[in-house]
């Protein structure tokens, strides 16, 4: 028989959570039964959606001015009393509670538990913080928020959940723990996911106009809640308390470091133990934009700007890159890894799906990809990288970026799509119809993904017509001042004219045959932003790069099947390597049968035939005209004998 189990949530005002938080109670067919103590949002909205499943019940409490945890504590015991479930879960909105392993559900623990003969579930709790700068209202702060601490004042201090036939009170408590013989705790602590805050403006809307009624600040109640200043509400960038969890090992929680004081307490406290690090977290500049397009320029520009490229840069080519590509070997090698494995290549049409990243992760590029950054930044102060294939892969490096609590600024380098179609078609043989729709996803998908980041595009012919200026600007951008020693030898020996074999105007791609309609209307939008016609946050910007997406994502279906032509007519490493050996094994037959007796005789005769026989001179002319009658001599002889 399937257990009956009831979640009782007492919200105001809880909106960003619930639209998380329901979604996986009702997957694991929990009921819910709200309690609304006076919400202004549009908490209503989602009780009207899920009504049924999971919302079975909605009770109004009216709100009276100030926050009572005794009323809501009552009004849910009242809900106890009349539901008729198995086990009752005593539920916050910006909490999740989970099973303490991998795999498993809140279901599974109470289930669990209730096949053993327990009671109650305890939980430790772990506070999720957000990293400074981020707001995750409205967003999947379940699936994006890693960093957290373990929040333990007191050993089983959270009975969440318990068989409601016992009806267990725990008013007493302030809703934390049961006191009662009957009390049977299931052995193994579950986890507690405290979503306190999702950002430092949320903070400060959630707490610092909150009042507490004065009768339960006076029982000892809210204690960790009160003295709210705006300065001790800003999220920390980094403490002896936090941990990071890997964003596919959800439940390896470390629970060696737990404070009994949350976040916004700490730089007060005197104890070693809860001391907050002083920390000032790295910079990290990517360079993201499409092949041919001055990634590498752009990158090398950096330098000027006292940023470190690393010691293990790529070296220049004689026939594409003279002046050097100024990318790194290891990321440029974990790139191609990864896109090898997802079947994809940088020249793939198709764009990457969260899905795949989800996959790369999983596969352990993730921690390889931290690995990597960590050291490279470890002994400089500002690191900065380009790879072509990072923007293909970005929403990948943007979660290694918030791993390593990296302060990351993004220079998009963009060129014009005729420019960078000639240039393909030289170096690589691809059609210009192929390269338009590179140059696009690329650009989309450089443009969507730093949305909301701190972000500069950059035009190679800006760039290489005005570096001082183009300079200055990508220097205000990420806060740098230029060496001007530095920028004398970037133009002296970098920049040069005569590298740039094509420059168009800004209205050709309008006389051409080839290039798409779309590819017509995001290039002046692109170029525009770069002369800082058009601020690339603005909202009319955004709303181009959101209808592009969609868009291209309308051609999804075909851009893959394209790929999926193209791998077909590529040889594989094991193919590849398998014609070379047929080949070279020819090539050896060949120079056997050339340095032969037999054949360097046939040479001589055929020299002497030359020497004696001049091609189409007369005496040739005779010979032949002699042989043919000879040979027609031949079959008449032949055929009277027969």
């Amino acid at each position: 028989m399937i257990l009956s189990i009831c979640a009782v949530i007492a919200v105001r005002n809880e909106a960003s959570y619930l639209r998380i938080l329901l979604p996986l109670l009702a997957k694991q067919e929990i009921d819910v039964v709200i309690i609304d103590n006076g919400s202004t949002d549009n908490s209503h909205d989602l009780y009207t959606f899920f009504s049924e499943n999971p919302i079975i019940l909605v009770e109004y409490l009216p709100y009276e001015g100030v926050y009572s945890q005794r009323k809501q504590l009552e009004a849910k015991q009242e809900v106890y009393r009349n539901i008729e479930h198995d086990w009752v879960i005593h539920h916050d909105a910006d909490e999740i509670l989970e099973h303490y392993k991998e795999g498993y559900s809140l279901r599974d623990a109470i289930e669990e538990a209730d096949a053993a003969g327990y009671n109650v579930l305890n939980f430790d709790e772990l506070v999720f913080l957000p990293e400074p700068n981020k707001d995750y209202r409205n967003k999947n702060y379940y699936q994006d928020i890693h960093r957290y601490y373990f929040f333990e004042p007191s050993k089983q201090r959270l009975h969440r959940a318990w068989k409601r036939m016992f009806k267990f009170d725990n008013m007493d408590s302030g809703g934390h723990t049961i006191t009662s013989e009957k009390i049977s705790v299931y052995p193994e602590n579950h986890v507690l996911r405290h979503y306190v805050v999702l950002g430092y403006e949320h903070a400060k809307e959630k707490y610092l106009h909150r009042t507490f009624n004065d009768q339960e600040i006076k029982g000892g109640w809210h204690h960790n809640r009160l003295d709210f200043t705006e300065d001790n509400l800003r999220l920390p960038y980094k403490s002896s308390f936090l941990f990071e969890l890997s964003p596919h090992l959800l439940k390896k929680i470390c629970r060696d470091t737990p404070t009994s004081i949350h976040y916004w307490k700490w730089e007060k406290q005197s104890s070693k133990k809860a001391s907050l690090r002083s920390y000032t977290p790295k910079t990290i500049i990517c360079v993201v934009g499409m092949h041919r397009s001055g990634t590498s320029v752009i990158a090398r520009s950096l330098q000027v700007l006292d940023v470190e490229l690393g010691n293990s840069l790529m070296p220049p080519d004689p026939n594409n890159n003279p002046t050097g590509y100024w990318e790194d070997l290891e990321i440029n090698e974990l790139n191609i890894k990864m896109l090898n494995y997802l079947e994809s290549d940088w020249h793939s049409l198709s764009q990457i799906e969260q899905e795949s990243v989800d996959e790369l992760c999983k596969q352990g590029y993730f921690l390889q990809a931290v690995d990597i950054l960590q050291k490279k930044a470890k002994g400089a102060p500002i690191f900065g990288f380009k790879d072509p294939r990072t923007a293909k892969l970005l929403p990948f490096w943007k979660k290694v970026f918030a791993h390593c609590q990296f302060n990351a600024h993004y220079i998009i380098a963009v060129r014009h799509p005729l420019s960078v179609c000639m240039s393909l078609q030289k170096r690589d043989d691809f059609e210009f119809e192929k390269s338009y729709y590179l140059w696009l996803e690329n650009i989309i998908s450089s443009f969507s993904h730093t949305e909301g980041e701190r972000r500069i595009a950059v035009n190679y012919d800006l760039l290489i017509d005005f570096p001082d200026a183009e300079i200055k600007r990508i220097a205000k951008e990420v806060k740098l001042s230029a060496k001007q020693h530095e920028l004398m030898l970037f133009k002296q020996k970098i920049l040069s004219k005569k590298l740039r074999h094509t420059q168009y105007q800004l209205t050709d791609l309008a006389y051409t045959q080839t290039a798409p309609q779309i590819v017509q209307k995001v290039w002046p939008t692109v170029f525009d932003v770069t002369k800082g016609h058009q601020d690339i946050d603005s909202a009319m910007v955004k709303n181009n790069v959101n209808e592009w997406r969609e868009e291209l994502r309308q051609q999804k279906a075909l851009l893959k099947y394209i790929d999926s032509l193209e791998r077909k007519n590529t040889l594989s490493p094991e193919q590849d390597v398998l014609l070379k050996r047929k080949l070279s094994q020819q090539d050896a037959s060949i120079r056997e049968i050339t340095s032969s007796k037999a054949w360097q005789m046939a040479l001589l005769f055929r020299h002497i035939r030359t020497l004696l026989l001049p091609a189409n001179s007369r005496r040739e002319k005779i010979v032949i005209t002699a042989y043919s009658r000879l040979l027609n001599s031949l079959k008449l002889i032949k055929t009277r004998n027969n």
